[in-house]
């Protein structure tokens, strides 16, 4: 809970001190791509896990 706090505090802080320019960046298009796509990435993987523990540790 602090972190978030922290976050919270460090956006007004570059956000009244007009830091834009650092934040502009430009990133690689596969890390947008997973920004904008997060949940259905979530949801995809989660069943891909399920299994990898399955087929390792055995069924019940």
């Amino acid at each position: 809970m602090p972190v978030f706090f922290l976050g919270v505090w460090l956006g007004g802080v570059i956000e009244r001190n007009a830091y834009r320019p650092a934040l502009a960046r430009r990133y690689p298009p596969w890390t947008t791509f997973a920004g904008r796509h997060s949940l259905a990435i979530y949801l995809a993987h989660q069943p891909v896990l399920y299994g990898l523990c399955l087929l390792i540790f055995g069924g019940v």
